[in-house]
């Protein structure tokens, strides 16, 4: 449950008809401020504090910024020589600023660069629920001429299924999930976009594009190699055990896994 540019990590027992929750315990302060780390008070007092002190230990992976996998980078191919240059959106004077300053937040976090590409996509700004902007690149005529990647998305009833044994639970979100990919270089310059400090091009991979999915979920395969007790939903993960000693041993195993990757929301509940 990625929540905006949080990181997410929650941790949770099913309890028994009755059990009352016997403490409540925060976030070790040492874990980024921007994470969204939750500890269950349903847990017991040695388990929360167990919990408190092992995450702790991970304050480098529970992080707001985006980590950067070698694992795998997303490529673009597409089925016509068309170049894709459409006229940038004109942007509401009020909104510039946001736009402006969007990109050098980008352009800090090295997600993207400057462009001279042929191709140009334009910025679309779309409204969130709390009235705040969000930051998106129109891609649909790239989409339309790119090749499909035919990779298989998990079903969530399949991912359901396999949970009827557990009773611990972990769910974890990668960190701006997709921006820990990275664009194979023969692909960038089919991302450019015109903004008002000139074109840029995506170094990591942005959300929009067509087979995003498909690169996504291959990265979770190859990273959890088919682990039984670790499941994933684009960028959702649970981890489910049946006991409190193996939870807490595959949750080390869960954070990692791949060193290069950060999680911003985790909550074992």
């Amino acid at each position: 449950m990625l929540t905006n540019d949080a990181t997410a990590c929650t941790i949770g027992v099913i309890n028994e008809p009755g059990d009352e929750p016997e403490c409540e315990l925060k976030t070790p302060p040492t874990i980024d401020e921007k994470s969204k780390v939750t500890i269950n008070p349903m847990l017991d007092v040695k388990q929360a504090y167990e919990v408190n002190r092992f995450l702790s230990e991970f304050t480098d992976v529970l992080t707001s910024l985006p980590g950067h996998t070698k694992t795998i980078q997303h490529e673009i191919h597409v089925n016509s020589d068309e170049i894709v240059r459409v006229k940038p959106y004109q942007l509401l004077f009020a909104s510039q600023e946001f736009v402006k300053e969007e990109i050098k937040r980008l352009l800090e976090l090295g997600v993207i660069e400057p462009s001279v590409s042929p191709f140009s996509s334009p910025i679309v700004l779309v409204k969130k629920k709390d009235g705040s902007l969000r930051f998106c690149i129109d891609f649909r005529r790239l989409n339309a001429i790119t090749v499909l990647d035919a990779t298989n998305i998990p079903l969530p009833e399949d991912l359901f299924a396999q949970l009827s044994d557990s009773t611990i639970f972990t769910t974890c979100d990668l960190s701006k999930a997709y921006w820990q990919i990275s664009m194979h270089p023969d692909s960038r310059h089919f991302k450019a976009f015109q903004t008002p400090l000139g074109l840029m091009q995506w170094t990591r991979m942005p959300f929009g594009l067509v087979n995003a999915p498909a690169t996504f979920c291959r990265l979770m395969r190859l990273v959890f190699n088919e682990e039984p007790m670790l499941l994933s939903y684009f960028d959702d993960t649970l981890l489910h055990t049946r006991s409190w000693e193996d939870h807490v041993l595959d949750l080390r195993l869960l954070l990692t896994i791949d060193p290069s990757q950060s999680w911003s929301d985790c909550q074992p509940w």
